[in-house]
C-alpha cells in the first residue's frame, strides 16, 4: 500500500485477501478505519461495481471507476450514493492479484473529488506495481500459507471452513469480526470453534492459538534443521 500511495495521490487504500467464495478477509487499510471496513464487508461490497467477483471470469488486473463506466453512471449507483459519497470518496481504482486464474487478493484505492479522476499515466504505474506485488504474493506469501493449512488439515482433520475459522482466530479477530470476515452467523461460528477445539484437544480460543502457533514454529524449525 505504501508503494502505491507513493506513486499516485490517494485518499484511502484497503488491502484484502479473498477466499475461494470471493469473500473479503484479512483487511489492512490506510485512512480506512475498522468501522468503514466492517460496513463495506457486511453490506456494501455486494453493491460495488468494481468488486473482484464481477471480474473473476475475466483477465482484468486493474479496474477503475472512470474507465469502467461513464462518471455520471458511476455517480448514480447505489454504491456511490450510499457508501462512497457520504465518506468523502468520489473515484475508485482497484488492483487484482491472481494465482493461476483465480483472484486471491485486491488493493482498493479511492480518491476524493478534489484529487480528480485517475489519469492514464497513473493507471500505467498501478499496473506496473501490480506485477511486482503479485509476484511477491505468489512467491513469498502463498506457499507458506498453503503449506501451513495443509499441515494443520492433515494433523487434525480440519475442514476447509474450519481452517478459515482457525486463520481468522489466529489473526486476533473478535467473534464479531470473524463473523463479518467469514460471512457466517455467531451460532455457526461457535459450532465451528467447538469442533476445532475437540479435534485439536483444547478447551478455548487462547489455548488453540497458542497450540497451533507453537506447532507451526516447531515445524519451521525442523525444516530449517533438515
Amino acid at each position: 500500500m505504501q508503494l502505491v500511495s507513493s506513486m499516485i495521490p490517494t485518499t484511502a487504500l484497503s488491502f484484502y485477501f479473498l477466499d475461494p467464495h470471493m469473500h473479503l478477509k484479512g483487511f489492512v487499510g490506510i485512512n480506512v478505519d475498522d468501522t468503514i471496513n466492517s460496513e463495506y464487508g457486511a453490506e456494501y461490497w455486494k453493491l460495488d461495481p468494481l468488486h473482484p467477483r464481477n471480474f473473476a471470469d475475466s483477465e482484468e488486473l486493474l479496474v477503475c471507476s472512470n474507465t469502467t463506466m461513464p462518471y455520471k453512471q458511476w455517480r448514480q449507483t447505489i454504491f456511490y450514493q450510499d457508501f462512497m459519497e457520504p465518506r468523502g470518496f468520489s473515484h475508485s481504482a482497484d488492483i487484482f492479484f491472481r494465482n493461476d486464474e483465480s483472484i486471491i487478493a485486491a488493493l482498493l484505492t479511492t480518491r476524493s473529488k478534489e484529487l480528480g479522476e485517475y489519469q492514464p499515466e497513473e493507471l500505467r504505474l498501478m499496473r506496473g506495481a501490480q506485477r511486482f506485488i503479485q509476484f511477491s504474493l505468489n512467491r513469498i506469501y502463498l506457499p507458506p500459507r498453503i503449506a501451513e493449512r495443509q499441515y494443520v488439515e492433515e494433523r487434525y482433520g480440519l475442514t476447509q471452513r474450519e481452517l478459515d475459522v482457525l486463520e481468522s482466530a489466529m489473526a486476533g479477530h473478535s467473534n464479531k469480526i470473524m463473523c463479518e470476515d467469514l460471512k457466517m452467523r455467531l451460532p455457526t461460528l461457535r459450532t465451528h470453534l467447538h469442533h476445532i477445539f475437540e479435534k485439536v484437544g483444547v478447551s478455548g480460543t487462547n489455548e488453540l492459538i497458542s497450540r497451533i502457533f507453537r506447532e507451526l514454529s516447531d515445524r519451521d524449525h525442523r525444516m530449517e534443521v533438515e
